[in-house]
């Protein structure tokens, strides 16, 4: 049975009682691993009653220089490096050059699609226009005011934020600026 650390410690500063100190020591007389443990409690205590002025000894000092000179060097081992299986080679050369080149060929190709049939039309055909007749000035008031409604201009989704920013001076025109 092991000696309870508590009552070892105990025994070490003087403070277990007489009949329990008798017990432990027969414990620590019977156990060789408890003799140890018994050892290195003395050396503590001895460490800590002392103080650091046990260590500052010469003989000491020079024993261990003496033990560290004659200890061998260990240098770790470099790591090894494993070759890439051909998998993981084909991978990474699909990742540095194959996506990127996917990409550019996607982009050409979508550009292309988008921008080769207008250069390739034809202007229309357009004949000459003849002049219309004046509008009366209730059918201009309404066409003004439906405007945003006419599918005749090519940007359909801008013309309700696009203001009208001209001056006309025909005579169906309501201008307020001539009439001041």
């Amino acid at each position: 049975m092991a000696v309870d650390p508590m009552k070892l410690s105990s025994l070490v500063d003087g403070e277990l009682e007489r009949d329990d100190a008798h017990r432990t020591i027969d414990r620590l007389l019977d156990d060789p691993f408890e003799r140890d443990r018994w050892l290195t409690y003395q050396a503590i205590g001895d460490a800590l009653r002392l103080g650091a002025t046990s260590l500052d000894d010469q003989a000491f000092a020079s024993r261990m220089a003496k033990a560290l000179e004659q200890e061998p060097i260990h240098f770790p081992p470099a790591p090894l490096r494993a070759e890439p299986s051909p998998a993981r080679r084909w991978r990474k050369a699909w990742r540095q050059y194959g996506a990127p080149a996917v990409a550019i060929a996607a982009a050409v190709a979508t550009v292309s699609w988008i921008a080769l049939p207008t250069l390739f039309q034809s202007a229309p055909a357009t004949a000459p226009v003849q002049a219309a007749a004046p509008l009366p000035p209730t059918l201009h008031e309404y066409l003004f005011a439906h405007q945003q409604y006419a599918p005749s201009t090519r940007m359909q989704g801008v013309a309700p934020y696009v203001k009208a920013a001209s001056f006309d001076r025909s005579p169906y025109a309501d201008n307020t600026a001539s009439k001041r």
